[in-house]
């Protein structure tokens, strides 16, 4: 199962919901997930409530990766931020 996480690639139906979840931490996910300084910035003036920010990080970062923003990848940046909650959540989504 771990496998399947790590290799299947995010789709934003799948990220529309985390945007709730990820809340005040979407600036520090944003830049885990390798998104610029610039492109958060533009985030926090570009959306009023954390989770509109929360799903504009995961569409940017899907976005900007193409066929690389795997689920696997997104489980470790959220980690790394301290969001293991999330990551069972997207356990759940690849087992399905």
């Amino acid at each position: 199962m771990y496998l399947k996480l790590w290799s299947t690639v995010a789709t934003l139906k799948q990220l529309l919901p985390l945007g709730d979840e990820i809340g005040n931490c979407w600036m520090e996910l944003g830049l885990a997930l390798d998104l610029s300084e610039a492109r958060v910035f533009n985030i926090e003036v570009d959306y009023n409530c954390n989770i509109q920010r929360g799903y504009a990080v995961l569409r940017k970062w899907k976005e900007q990766h193409g066929k690389n923003a795997t689920m696997g990848r997104l489980a470790v940046a959220l980690v790394g931020i301290g969001k293991t909650n999330i990551v069972h959540k997207l356990y759940g989504m690849c087992s399905s």
